[in-house]
């Protein structure tokens, strides 16, 4: 989502804005035509849009969750459970996501929208840089910025920079202390 924003506010606010940096998004294309994006997001999301409906009793039950996924291979480090801690709140004794289904959802079909993000990033004319996470989105190889789409971005963003960020998965690229030490580092030698 955040990668969508930065192309939003790159290409409506151009005076504001010198460079801009993509975490593993910005452009989602490689999906069938035929699918609603509720039925993409069904089909790619479903069981993180589960913990949405969920209670949970503690924050160890929450990151068990996580756990018994492949987005979290080696574990949950000390960084990530920062994220994870913030990422709810106290509702009747429980904890409960802190976001809503409903705005994911909404969010996600603003996100597919070929035409409008495909101009949006044509209209990017600074210093960019778009750093991939190869193990996908889930950590299971379905990666967000497929070959074809990378070719896509880099023809749409002349001054787009490429670097992937080994060892990572869209989670974490930035949510274990690893991903995000690479991804600090690449920014800094991005801003030079």
């Amino acid at each position: 989502m955040g990668a969508y924003v930065a192309s939003a506010v790159t290409s409506e606010y151009p005076e504001r804005v010198e460079s801009v940096i993509f975490i593993d998004g910005g452009f989602w294309r490689d999906y069938p035509l035929t699918m609603s994006p509720d039925e993409l997001l069904d089909l790619r999301l479903g069981p993180f849009l589960a913990k949405f409906r969920r209670r949970w009793n503690s924050i160890d039950e929450y990151l068990d969750y996580y756990r018994n996924t492949p987005v979290y291979p080696t574990g949950i480090d000390a960084y990530g459970r920062v994220h994870f801690e913030y990422d709810l709140a106290k509702l009747d004794n429980k904890l409960v996501a802190k976001i809503s289904e409903e705005c994911v959802r909404t969010d996600w079909r603003d996100v597919v929208d070929h035409d409008t993000v495909g101009k949006r990033l044509e209209q990017v004319r600074v210093p960019a840089l778009l750093l991939t996470a190869p193990q996908g989105l889930t950590g299971t190889g379905d990666e967000v910025i497929t070959p074809r789409v990378r070719a896509e971005l880099e023809l749409r963003i002349p001054q787009l920079r490429t670097v992937e960020i080994p060892d990572s998965n869209h989670h974490t690229i930035l949510l274990s202390k690893a991903g995000a030490s690479t991804v600090a580092n690449e920014i800094a030698a991005f801003a030079g």
